[in-house]
């Protein structure tokens, strides 16, 4: 006997899609909802708000495998689209989906220990994918997860660390599960420019914690010069606290990058300078209720050789891994939680 976990079926599995749309033989999770993304006018960002980062079912349950069919939605992208399995906190099972140029879905069956315990299936960080079938077979029982905080995260490629061997490796998956929070992950590769479409998102969103990742992509896109800046980032901060006035906010600025920090960008604002407009933004409202947290103290001139990639603004995937353990304490004093320590189990 199988047992369905589309969204159609299991709404209570899934996280992190604030929509899915349904397409000829499947269903398309939308972290941003297309109504919304509309507004950007922007392929780019369309693009992003489909990508399936942090998409994930999570149920209890006692199967013994589960059957997954995946479609890349946009057959002609390059982007590798990687799945991960994970059991009771062990990364279970990782396989990578072919593209072809039809677009055909990859079917996988994955065997499953077959004792009760927690299942989670994370979708693709990389780019979007149609989710044509999710079922478990040899279970007894099938539940929704017990809830827990809800901490929402929004920033550039960095948050979306495309750049994780798999979803549940990236920075904010991996600080989650330290925290135990219940994730709605907004990284946004190349599209973090303070969108109306992510404002009213983290407006509409039920949420016990935000953090924003604010800077690296406004520096590299020009987005906004030394007038604009300040107004800008006090808007969209100001905008989700008056949207969850009692939610505490982390706003981080960005990571070293050693080749941009002195380097005038289009607008003639070099890297620095942006970070401390990002710092003299965010200390501008009330400490207990805005959080700064400065980039380079996660990862800093010290660590930049050591966990950057050769293009020295990306952390590798082992440096995502040094960014949660950084993150970590900071969060989990800023949101008033405690800081346990749950790693993700990866076999070697």
């Amino acid at each position: 006997m199988k047992l369905s976990l589309l969204p159609a079926a299991m709404p209570s599995a899934w996280f992190n899609a604030a929509q899915w749309v349904p397409q000829e033989a499947g269903f398309q999770p939308w972290r941003v909802t297309p109504e919304l993304v509309a507004t950007a006018r922007n392929p780019h960002f369309t693009h992003r708000a489909s990508a399936s980062a942090g998409v994930r079912a999570e149920v209890k349950t006692d199967a013994n495998a589960l059957r997954i069919a995946l479609a890349p939605s946009e057959p002609d992208e390059e982007e590798r689209l990687t799945v991960d399995v994970v059991f009771d906190g062990r990364l279970h099972d990782r396989f990578t989906l072919e593209r072809n140029a039809h677009g055909t879905p990859t079917t996988t069956t994955v065997s499953l220990p077959g004792g009760p315990g927690r299942l989670e299936v994370w979708l693709p960080h990389e780019g979007s994918v149609v989710l044509n079938e999710l079922s478990l077979t040899g279970a007894t029982y099938c539940q929704a997860v017990p809830s827990r905080k809800k901490w929402l995260t929004y920033g550039s490629s960095i948050t979306h660390c495309i750049e994780a061997d798999g979803p549940s490796q990236t920075w904010p998956a991996l600080v989650a599960r330290k925290l135990d929070f219940e994730l709605y992950a907004l990284g946004m590769a190349g599209q973090c420019h303070l969108d109306y479409a992510i404002e009213q998102t983290i407006a509409g969103s039920d949420v016990d914690a935000i953090s924003l990742c604010l800077g690296i992509n406004i520096y590299g896109r020009g987005s906004f010069d030394e007038r604009s800046l300040p107004g800008a980032l006090h808007g969209f901060i100001a905008r989700a606290r008056a949207a969850h006035p009692t939610v505490p906010v982390v706003v981080m600025s960005p990571l070293i990058s050693p080749p941009a920090e002195e380097e005038p960008n289009v607008v003639g604002l070099t890297l620095a300078q942006v970070r401390e407009i990002v710092r003299e933004v965010a200390q501008g409202f009330n400490a207990e209720a805005v959080t700064y947290i400065d980039g380079r103290e996660i990862i800093g001139a010290a660590q930049a050789e050591a966990q950057l990639l050769a293009d020295e603004l990306h952390p590798h995937s082992a440096g995502y891994g040094f960014m949660a353990d950084r993150l970590t304490p900071h969060l989990a004093a800023a949101f008033d939680v405690p800081s346990a320590q749950s790693p993700l189990e990866v076999a070697t």
